[in-house]
């Protein structure tokens, strides 16, 4: 435990600080994180994206396709979103290929990688094209995070009245070429994001184009929408949202709990290694020049992502080629079978735990934390927090006791602690 000590010391100041608010709420998808799926049969994923392919559907498919293929024309994209609608479509027949029970992500990449064009327009696709399943959506990833396509300044050039006879001429086309530019410009932002960003920007259309005439609706309007695609942005990114509302100290043990659920016989040493990775990546996603797609993923699979980035053993690498619930159960399996190596109780004495709390309470904080969940995988952050704080209060009132060996045996006992006089 004590080699640890110099790992720990860059989390303890903000772990300690956490003690002082552990029974404070936090948001519930960081307290129900802990849980994993237990199975998941294998479905036809293709067939089931047919139950809303509607206009939502095929301008989502044309985002995607938009940002990851960014020197396809509007008509290249408009062609692969035609063919990933009549891909899914035939899932449904009796005898649908296995390509449609892949993951959501894998049939839309498919689409692009079949498409010659696309890849000889974006080179860097090729590359990705060659790779499968995981290294292959980090790779599209990557190219998702290339320069962006800076839109044509159309009011610059075109006069607002003529955008109105093309926006009332051919709604349609005109919502499609605005949705092929935004996502050119903006590819880091996921559909649900995007489509929100774009609503905002059509309202002076919508609103201006009845009373061209009238010059101050412009620019009466252009200010409100300038605000609402910045509050869009923000409650896109999910993972800054979680930062500022549990604070880092608790991220911190959040990161330390997830590792070890995964990772039973993990070390200590490694399961604060991911915490600080965790933690620092979350932050950069409160800091505008450091965005990355990451920080508008839903939050429970960003850090199944760092998870599998940082996974060197065969087992785990092999579940992270599945994605979703599929990746979940799959490390979850490994998890409950590593866990049948770790003892029931925590062998320590009451010198060590006493030496260390003098040192730093919050080096303490950390190990009981690691130790703790290894032996309650199925407790949430609430359940976690709870019995870090009656464990840091017990420390502190029998390390004051001369016989702190019985008080710290009489009252740790029932937290699954075995004393003994050597270490």
């Amino acid at each position: 435990m004590e080699q640890c000590m110099l790992k720990m010391q860059k989390l303890c100041y903000a772990i300690f600080l956490i003690i002082l608010l552990v029974h404070t709420g936090q948001p519930k998808s960081f307290s129900e994180k802990s849980g994993f799926p237990r199975s998941v049969a294998k479905k036809n994923t293709g067939c089931e994206l047919t139950y809303n392919m509607g206009a939502v559907f095929h301008n989502n498919a044309l985002i995607f396709y938009s940002q990851i293929l960014v020197n396809n024309s509007l008509e290249d994209v408009k062609r692969l979103v035609n063919n990933l609608m009549a891909f899914i479509s035939n899932c449904c027949m009796n005898e649908a290929g296995a390509e449609c029970f892949e993951d959501k992500n894998n049939i839309f990449l498919d689409r692009a990688c079949e498409d010659n064009l696309s890849q000889f327009k974006n080179q860097e696709v090729t590359a990705c094209c060659s790779q499968r399943s995981a290294a292959r959506e980090a790779c599209f990833k990557s190219v998702q995070h290339g320069t962006p396509v800076n839109m044509t300044e159309i009011d610059n050039f075109t006069p607002f009245w003529s955008e109105c006879l093309s926006y009332v001429g051919d709604h349609r086309t005109f919502v499609e070429t605005h949705l092929y530019d935004f996502s050119r410009q903006y590819r880091i932002f996921p559909p649900r994001t995007m489509a929100k960003i774009i609503i905002a920007s059509l309202k002076k259309y919508d609103k201006c184009c009845k009373d061209y005439f009238r010059y101050s609706c412009l620019k009466e309007l252009l200010p409100q929408i300038k605000n609402t695609t910045e509050a869009v942005i923000a409650e896109g990114n999910k993972i800054c949202l979680e930062y500022i509302k549990i604070g880092k100290g608790k991220i911190l043990l959040w990161g330390i709990q997830f590792f070890t659920l995964l990772h039973p016989n993990g070390t200590m040493i490694k399961a604060i290694e991911f915490s600080t990775a965790y933690e620092q990546s979350a932050s950069k996603c409160c800091d505008t020049t450091k965005w990355t797609s990451d920080c508008f993923m839903e939050d429970s699979e960003v850090p199944f992502e760092q998870f599998c980035s940082k996974s060197s053993s065969a087992a785990h690498l092999a579940c992270c080629q599945e994605r979703g619930q599929q990746r979940a159960i799959c490390l979850n399996n490994i998890a409950n079978q590593e866990a049948q190596d770790v003892s029931e109780q925590i062998h320590v004495t009451s010198e060590q735990l006493c030496k260390i709390h003098k040192v730093h309470v919050g080096s303490l904080i950390i190990w009981y934390t690691y130790e703790y969940t290894r032996r309650h995988r199925r407790q949430t952050l609430d359940v976690m927090l709870n019995s870090v704080s009656e464990f840091e209060m017990a420390i502190k009132l029998c390390c004051q006791e001369v016989t702190n060996s019985t008080c710290l045996s009489t009252i740790l006992t029932p937290f699954g602690f075995s004393f003994h006089n050597t270490i």
